[in-house]
């Protein structure tokens, strides 16, 4: 009996005990920041995510949410920042680096938008969208072998897409 009490008092104990986990605390400020981006009320989610982020600065969806937002305010630098931050956070956040390159595209940073694309399609080699802006960046930079294979592999992703089958055209033969 008096073993069964320790465990019992000990169990509340840890129960009890304050969490120091900070994403925790971040959670709900974050979803609420989410669902606020989701339905255009960018004030209620610039709040809700900067709180998250007061919360827990190094959490790499926090930070890539804030990229979203700034985005969405066609705040690119400010956007670029956070994307370049989850990335250092999470090397492996797929979606932070189509971001980033989508950034780059539209600074005309045509090297970095390269570097980042190809990034990404190493991390999800199946999305089609990601092999056409590359290829549409190879073009940019002059590369058109390069950027016929890009093509061929977001045809191969998404057959029939006529954007991808316009730009293979535009390339003409090999």
């Amino acid at each position: 009996l008096l073993a069964w009490v320790g465990v019992a008092g000990c169990s509340a104990l840890f129960v009890g005990w304050p969490q120091r986990d900070a994403g925790l605390h971040a959670l709900d400020p974050y979803n609420a920041g989410l669902r606020a981006l989701g339905i255009g009320d960018l004030a209620a989610a610039q709040r809700e995510l900067e709180r998250a982020a007061a919360t827990a600065p190094d959490l790499a969806p926090v930070n890539f949410a804030l990229g979203n937002l700034w985005s969405a305010r066609n705040d690119h630098s400010r956007a670029k920042g956070f994307y370049a931050r989850t990335v250092a956070l999470d090397p492996g956040h797929a979606d932070a680096w189509n971001s980033l390159g989508a950034v780059a595209i539209l600074e005309a940073a045509w090297p970095d938008a390269a570097r980042c694309l190809e990034r990404k399609i190493a991390l999800k080699p199946e999305d089609a969208l990601t092999y056409y802006l590359l290829a549409r960046v190879r073009m940019e930079l002059g590369d058109r072998a390069g950027a016929r294979v890009s093509i061929r592999e977001a045809l191969r992703c998404q057959p029939g897409q006529p954007e991808f089958e316009a730009t293979l055209r535009e390339l003409g033969p090999d």
